[in-house]
């Protein structure tokens, strides 16, 4: 079988055929880089937020029970030195 000479439309076809896969294959790189920045931000605020809100909350609570056993020592403390103040004079 003898190789056929390809014509200059042939040529310029295959040519501008080469240059659209191209354009589409750069593309579609760009597209996988875009997705996989964006699924990797996703990614970083979901562990920021799973690490952190708890953290938060640990945080909230404990601040509430240590004002809570604050408010509880000083009223017990005023409650005692009342009832001293009265026993005294009683």
């Amino acid at each position: 079988m003898a190789k056929q000479k390809m014509t200059q439309k042939q040529r310029e076809a295959r040519i501008k055929a080469a240059e659209e896969r191209e354009v589409r294959q750069k593309a579609a790189q760009a597209r996988a880089a875009r997705t996989k920045q964006i699924f990797t931000i996703i990614v970083c605020v979901v562990l920021v937020l799973a690490l952190g809100l708890p953290t938060v909350g640990l945080t909230l609570c404990s601040n509430q029970n240590v004002q809570q056993a604050a408010v509880e020592t000083s009223q017990a403390v005023g409650d005692a030195g009342v009832d001293a103040g009265n026993g005294g004079d009683a």
